[in-house]
């Protein structure tokens, strides 16, 4: 099926019944774009009420509800062509078993199908289109109702997806704009990151100069188009770049130079998706940090009241009202971070129209070896020892040669 590009996405934010009030603790379950707050915060939750995807005997979970996975998704939003792509997709898990909170980087190029046509009929998709196709009833009329806008099709659409690839119900999901993120930070005063390493990423795109021609002729251009793809062809267009730049130790960070940090991809040093969500952690920690500081509460407060209408969650404003002093008597749950990529379980694809994508390594829409690996890492398995137990089992047995005797 031809992969379809959204149009021009407007976010449509969740309206306020009259008479409401905005509580405004929901600061702490929104925070970040697509590595929302929440990841902390909402693991104090105790009770849950959640049916389970039962993949393989093996990999049944107990009865017990121990976990919770929540969808964290950032979109870019403005008015720019593809704003409600989701370019950041994470599922947190959180663990009260190992006191643990799993975040679980879902990369945007992972191919997938989803129901958007009529009578639920598959449309594949990188998945970082499923929460933008959601909130789109123009390109696809006849999806099934839990899809469409009204409904919350959204977050709908974007937890189908994730459930497919991990083989686990998502409870709730989040989503924000950038311009939440970099608000959020601000509020704050900015974060603390330390860094034993210089970082450099000289090709980081400038917002709203993704078309700029760089001064190039007409024949230039066609030139550039008919002999070079992919990252040559970014590189044939230098002006739509700057240079993202931090040196070594202990540096404050504002909204805008961190939300930049966390979306890098191509630094020579620290390029990539592993490098990427490592740099993630580091932020999500540093947030952390800041905002369960007693100090930043009247912070959290004045965020609240000004980040509200950039929040779509399926979270009601009774469920996060709670969770701040729920936190702050609770803060001692580890982060880890775990990255689906092609040097673990993904491999590098073509889409039907040419576009690069992602597919497990078993093959397009067999998602059950991707489980198997989160599982193992659930369980503390190291990503060394799970990506060997992995390749292993992909690898054939060799037969032994016979003996050939005269």
């Amino acid at each position: 099926m031809q992969e379809v590009t959204p149009r021009k996405l407007k976010f449509r934010s969740r309206r306020k019944s009259k008479g409401e009030k905005i509580k405004p603790l929901v600061a702490v379950f929104i925070a970040f774009a697509g590595i929302l707050l929440a990841i902390f915060a909402a693991s104090q939750f105790q009770s849950f009420d959640n049916t389970r995807f039962e993949f393989t005997a093996k990999l049944q979970p107990t009865p017990t509800p121990y976990y919770q996975n929540i969808a964290l998704l950032g979109y870019g939003g403005g008015s720019h062509e593809g704003g409600a792509l989701t370019d950041s997709i994470i599922v947190a898990r959180i663990d009260d078993k190992v006191r643990k909170v799993f975040l679980i980087s879902i990369p945007r190029d992972l191919w997938i199908d989803l129901p958007v046509e009529k009578n639920g009929g598959m449309s594949g998709q990188k998945i970082n289109a499923a929460y933008a196709l959601g909130l789109d009833d123009t390109w696809f009329p006849n999806k099934p109702a839990e899809y469409k806008v009204k409904n919350g099709g959204g977050g709908n659409l974007a937890k189908y997806a994730l459930e497919k690839v991990m083989g686990e119900k998502i409870d709730h999901f989040g989503a924000v704009s950038f311009q939440a993120f970099t608000s959020f930070i601000d509020t704050l005063g900015g974060i603390t990151i330390t860094r034993n390493t210089p970082f450099v990423d000289a090709w980081f795109p400038i917002e709203e100069k993704e078309k700029d021609t760089c001064e190039k002729s007409e024949e230039d251009l066609k030139q550039i188009e008919a002999t070079l793809s992919g990252y040559l062809r970014e590189q044939a267009f230098p002006c739509r770049y700057e240079t993202l730049s931090l040196g070594i130790g202990t540096q404050t960070l504002d909204g805008a130079t961190a939300l930049k940090y966390v979306r890098s991809r191509h630094s020579e040093l620290e390029g990539g998706d592993f490098y990427r969500s490592q740099r993630q952690r580091q932020v999500v920690n540093a947030i952390k940090e800041k905002t369960l500081n007693i100090s930043a509460i009247p912070k959290l407060i004045e965020f609240a009241q000004s980040i509200y209408k950039y929040i779509d969650t399926d979270y009601t404003l009774d469920d996060i009202a709670g969770l701040l002093k729920l936190a702050l008597a609770k803060k001692d749950y580890d982060i880890e971070s775990i990255a689906l990529t092609n040097d673990n379980v993904l491999k590098d694809g073509v889409g039907p129209n040419g576009e690069y994508m992602l597919v497990p390594r078993t093959g397009e829409g067999d998602f059950r070896p991707v489980q198997q690996y989160l599982f193992e890492r659930y369980r503390g398995v190291s990503e060394a020892s799970a990506s060997a137990k992995f390749n292993a089992v992909l690898t054939p047995t060799a037969i032994p040669k016979k003996n050939s005797s005269k």
